[in-house]
């Protein structure tokens, strides 16, 4: 990875002006991490992210913190084009919906924002080759500078379409790594984008969720055969490919 693309990392940058050290940095991240997989010490009044983890254990101020997510958020507007050449993000789940028998649906979290578009059928993009695992997983398989896709907790999230009828609920794990292989803060990502369509429509009916810490959505009520799909997009709108996915059972 190239060294302008690690430099928009906050915690990079903290090491950078020695702020803190890497072992402290690699300490913090692996408590983030530990938090989001345990669901012990997960709860609605822990502290995920990577800059309050680091306040919390006294490795810097809150002034630092504020100080340097502005000079982060500098650096990413002037640095965007350079860094963000290729596709960055690639989620994974869908949604189903309906056209003919379909009902409406709501996020568990209630997310920000939710629009419906039509987008065409013809020519998606290619999908990924995914292994399901539950949704607090976070094991993904590096393939470049991209963000890994949140994978699937239903074990029939490679079938091509699903039969459903009544309601239908899609479960995700967020993403925590790059296609590379590297860590990713939940803060980086922007949300996600449900797409689902019929066997015999043409079009994608889509539902954007502007909140990175939703990992689930569902609808009161479809009937028919559904292609569900997911994609991730960043703080920037970048998006990454749609994969397909089966709803839980």
């Amino acid at each position: 990875m190239s060294d302008i693309h690690k430099s928009l990392r906050l915690g990079d940058l903290l090491v950078e002006k020695g702020l803190i050290t890497a072992p402290q940095l690699r300490h913090a991240i692996d408590l983030q991490k530990a938090r989001y997989d345990s669901p012990k010490i997960s709860s609605i009044n822990t502290k995920h992210e990577l800059g309050e983890i680091l306040i919390e254990l006294g490795y810097i101020s809150r002034h630092q913190l504020n100080t340097n997510l502005s000079w982060q958020r500098r650096l990413k507007a002037t640095t965007a084009m350079m860094v963000f050449v290729a596709p960055l993000l690639t989620a994974a789940c869908g949604g189903g919906g309906g056209s003919g028998g379909g009902g409406g649906g709501n996020s568990n979290n209630q997310p920000a924002n939710t629009v419906s578009s039509q987008m065409a059928a013809e020519n998606p993009p290619p999908s990924s080759s995914y292994s399901v695992s539950s949704a607090k997983s976070s094991s993904l398989a590096p393939k470049s500078s991209s963000v890994s896709a949140p994978k699937s907790s239903s074990a029939n999230s490679s079938i091509s379409s699903e039969s459903v009828e009544g309601p239908v609920q899609l479960l995700w794990s967020v993403p925590t790594a790059r296609e590379n292989g590297e860590y990713l803060d939940i803060s980086e990502i922007g949300g996600y984008e449900i797409r689902y369509k019929l066997d015999e429509d043409t079009n994608y009916k889509s539902i954007v969720i502007k909140d990175a810490y939703v990992d689930s959505y569902y609808f009161d009520y479809l009937k028919g055969d559904y292609h569900f799909e997911i994609a991730t997009f960043d703080n920037t709108g970048l998006y990454s490919k749609f994969v397909p996915v089966g709803p839980s059972k």
